[in-house]
């Protein structure tokens, strides 16, 4: 059985116009980010979805009501993003000079930032939602499903699913972007079938 599932990143708030590193703090969608959201869902970018599942963030929240208003959205606690700890609410510029952030960066992120999230345990319970979804559409024989979250939970399931592996620049995605992929229940490889 083949599940289709669009990725879709949370629209933009006012710190992500910012560049900053929002992560768990919950900040609501920007006007720009509300208006953006309405006219791509109007002109039809979005996938149709029979199952949504969203993180507790309200901009993840407010994403799902926008794109698919008349499907209640699942929200996962797993789907949560990346705890940036003490980089949170800052963003590169701010961040330049300090020496933890520039360790943190110059080795990928491999270990948590300062208060942050363990990187493979983050890993993790992203998984663990994946699974949970595609349990979820199986287990109702459902084939279209969507997941408005944010873009290091996307990463991640890209990271750990797709094959080929993707190059980094590939997981990139604009506020209120996302991929169409496809997972297959039998191999458990996930392909992307378009970015938008």
């Amino acid at each position: 059985m083949t599940i289709t599932v669009a990725l879709i990143r949370s629209g933009v708030t006012e710190a992500g116009l910012q560049d900053r590193f929002l992560g768990v703090i919950d900040e609501p969608l920007s006007s720009r980010g509300e208006t953006t959201l309405i006219w791509r869902a109007s002109n039809g970018i979005y996938p149709g979805a029979e199952l949504v599942f969203t993180s507790g963030r309200s901009r993840s929240l407010a994403t799902a009501q926008i794109i698919y208003p008349r499907i209640p959205a699942i929200v996962l606690r797993e789907l949560e993003p990346y705890d940036y700890g003490e980089f949170a609410g800052r963003n590169y510029r701010e961040l330049e000079e300090d020496l933890e952030f520039r360790r943190w960066i110059a080795n990928r992120c491999p270990a948590p930032a300062p208060h942050g999230e363990e990187p493979h345990a983050f890993a993790a319970r992203c998984a663990v939602a994946f699974r949970q979804i595609i349990r979820e559409a199986e287990g109702k024989g459902l084939q279209n499903v969507a997941v408005i979250t944010h873009l290091s939970v996307i990463q991640s399931i890209l990271r750990r699913y797709h094959m080929p592996r993707p190059l980094y620049r590939d997981w990139q995605v604009g506020f209120g972007g996302g991929f169409i992929t496809h997972f297959d229940t039998t191999t458990g490889v996930l392909t992307i079938s378009e970015k938008f």
